[in-house]
């Protein structure tokens, strides 16, 4: 009974050769999409998964002269303390370059209340 139905669609697919094509590479075209989605999130949803509050725990960017950057201005945190409601805990990293003549090149530093919001490892 298969073999029956195996020599039909091998005849149909033979017959339409443009129609098989058209119908493989859309095929073959939806399953690369699904594969690249499914990386993509899979991979921006795996950072910082150690945080017990990770749920909770939010990054605001922001865009500085022509280019984008994983900071805020100096005094954007305290106006947010300020001016918004609804947040918990909000810190702010500076990124410093060239500090005092050291080997390090870039350095992060973060207020103390920044250990509030996350936990290292």
């Amino acid at each position: 009974m298969f073999k029956s139905y195996w020599t039909l669609a091998w005849r149909t697919l033979v017959r339409n050769k443009l129609y098989t094509l058209v119908n493989v590479l859309g095929l073959a075209l939806g399953i690369c999409a699904c594969l690249v989605i499914y990386l993509v999130a899979s991979y921006e949803f795996s950072f910082d998964t150690f945080h017990p509050g990770r749920d909770r725990i939010f990054c605001v960017d922001a865009v500085l002269y022509g280019g984008h950057r994983n900071c805020v201005p100096g005094p954007m945190p305290a106006a947010m303390r300020r001016e918004m409601t609804g947040f918990q805990t909000v810190a702010g990293k500076i990124i410093a370059y060239r500090v005092m003549r050291s080997s390090v090149k870039n350095m992060f530093l973060a207020v103390s209340i920044c250990l509030n919001a996350i936990s290292a490892p």
